[in-house]
Formats: structure tokens, C-alpha cells, sequence
């Protein structure tokens, strides 16, 4: 199986910094593989959203997960 952090493509970013277009799937995965348990791994996603470091695209993009 191929690394759940593998970017299915990359796009320039205006800063400079490369942008890695994947799955929210593919992100859960990743972290999932790092995270001591299910709650960590729920904990590290929604701080990766609501501080912008992920972004969603498609119909999940105005989304607030702050009532999680």
C-alpha cells in the first residue's frame, strides 16, 4: 500500500510554498498512523483544519468544525 501521505498533485502556492492537493481520507490516514490513539488522531485533525494548515475543497470548504 502507498504512503497515506503520498499528494495525489502539487500546486504553487502565491507564498512561495508548495501546495499538496490529496484526500481527507489520505490525511486521516497519515495521522492516523502517527497518533497514539482515535482521540489523538480526531485531536490532531480538527487543529490541522481550524488553523488553516488543511484546507477542504469541494462542498466541505465553508465548513466550521467548531461545534466537534
Amino acid at each position: 500500500m502507498a504512503p497515506a501521505t503520498t499528494a495525489l498533485k502539487t500546486r504553487s502556492a502565491s507564498s512561495g510554498e508548495e501546495r499538496h492537493v490529496t484526500t481527507l481520507l489520505e490525511v486521516v490516514n497519515a495521522v492516523a498512523e502517527l497518533a497514539h490513539n482515535d482521540d489523538e488522531a480526531v485531536a490532531v485533525i480538527l487543529h490541522l483544519l481550524s488553523s488553516g494548515q488543511v484546507k477542504l475543497l469541494g462542498e466541505f470548504t465553508e465548513q466550521d468544525f467548531g461545534f466537534l
